[in-house]
């Protein structure tokens, strides 16, 4: 299967590999990248459409708010603005990866804040104590060819952790469990709306000539929700809406026993305890300054502390796992799965994922419960991606007319 399917690891060295690895995405059919991303949010997309379903107030509030109609959402605000979102990260060094020159292939390649991506702790701060998570965006330089852009999440490892014998799995599967808890399909339908956001849509695109009235909408909508506060439409205040949407959609995904976050954990735990190497791994790494089991147990807790609280069932299920999985190693060095958790779950990041909201309202608008205030987030979200949809409506129906009198006046 072509396109950009399954994690990729990039080593210090492998700035080739990497080259060969955009040029591949930015040769497939922009069409066949989104169906292959759809694919991967098949579950994803289900579960959303029963968590806003109840929500719909018309018959064709349904239709919008079925799994068919949120996945054409996506695709829709996607490819009406010309660039589209990886679910999937791929990894990097964390200190010793400097990306190629791509300016001769790729146009607008935006390598986020640090642009040398020499990634040094002190200056990129590890997202839950784990990995620095990064953007980059890229498109062909080639007018010729598809002006389309692409998104890729990254995740940055430890070096000392990348040269582990036998490592490469245990890694993949933590980045397809972090595809799981990424909530970047999100903003990939909400985003748009966002002048400043990304710099990388095409300016031709049909929905940018809708950018501005839907920026009033999203915040009309936020505000209709009676969530008194001083709402801009930008990333400082949509990202706590979106991590705290996704959490609520991972923990109705896990109530099904076959879900694929308990497949992904399972895969997760399973390769840490085929790694002899990892099991019997001495002292601790260089940086962060922790034992190898430990970083291991990081890179779940890291996805299900986005998720779930501690004490839900389907945590303590998966630390357990964790557990066994490492129960064949010895490290006196180790601090053990409950201590790794417990300072994982010490973020004020959980204040925002399994809240009441209050940290954030002023007086006149306090939640009673968690429970309502993830009623008012699901109900907001509802409401945002039926704006969504209907702005592609619109953006299609604008295009169509342009194009027709562009033929007229030209012939």
């Amino acid at each position: 299967m072509t396109g950009y399917t399954q994690p990729r690891i990039f080593r210090a060295d492998e700035q080739d590999k990497f080259s060969e690895f955009l040029g591949e995405v930015l040769e497939t059919p922009f069409e066949d990248n989104f169906q292959n991303e759809l694919d991967k949010l098949t579950a994803t997309v289900q579960v959303i459409s029963d968590l806003l379903s109840p929500f719909a107030k018309t018959a064709e509030h349904e239709v919008r708010l079925s799994s068919k109609g949120i996945a054409r959402a996506f695709y829709e605000t996607g490819s009406l603005n010309g660039f589209m979102t990886f679910s999937t990260p791929f990894i990097i060094p964390e200190n010793n990866f400097i990306y190629p020159d791509q300016s001769q292939s790729f146009a607008d390649a935006d390598f986020g804040p640090y642009k040398t991506r020499h990634l040094k702790p002190d200056r990129y701060k590890r997202m839950f104590w784990t990995s620095a998570f990064g953007l980059l965006c890229a498109k062909d330089k080639d007018p010729e060819k598809s002006q389309n852009s692409y998104i890729f999440p990254s995740n940055s490892m430890p070096e000392d952790f990348l040269a582990i014998e036998g490592i490469d799995p245990v890694i993949e599967a933590a980045a397809k469990l972090s595809s799981l808890s990424n909530h970047d399909y999100f903003h990939q339908i909400i985003y748009p709306a966002i002048s400043s956001s990304f710099g990388h849509r095409d300016e031709e695109a049909p929905l940018n000539k809708h950018m501005s009235k839907r920026a009033q909408k999203l915040e009309r909508a936020w505000r209709h929700q009676k969530l008194d506060r001083h709402f801009k439409v930008n990333a400082g205040a949509i990202e706590p809406w979106a991590m705290r949407f996704h959490a609520e959609v991972m923990q109705k995904m896990v109530e099904d026993d076959n879900n694929p976050i308990k497949a992904a954990v399972d895969e997760l735990c399973e390769a840490i305890g085929n790694c002899p190497a990892l099991l019997h791994a001495k002292g601790v790494m260089g940086s962060p300054p922790i034992s190898a089991q430990d970083f291991a147990t990081r890179l779940l807790a890291f996805n299900l502390v986005r998720m779930a609280p501690k004490d839900h069932a389907f945590t303590q299920e998966c630390m357990d796992k964790v557990k066994n999985a490492l129960n064949n190693g010895s490290n006196p060095d180790s601090k053990g799965v409950d201590a790794i958790f417990d300072h994982m779950y010490a973020s004020d990041y959980t204040k925002v994922l399994f809240g009441d909201g209050n940290y954030e309202w002023d007086s006149q608008s306090k939640c009673q419960s968690a429970e309502e205030y993830s009623r008012k987030i699901l109900e907001l979200s509802a409401h945002g991606i039926m704006l969504a949809q209907r702005d592609c409506e619109r953006a299609t129906a604008f295009s169509v007319i342009m194009n027709a009198l562009l033929r007229m006046t030209t012939q």
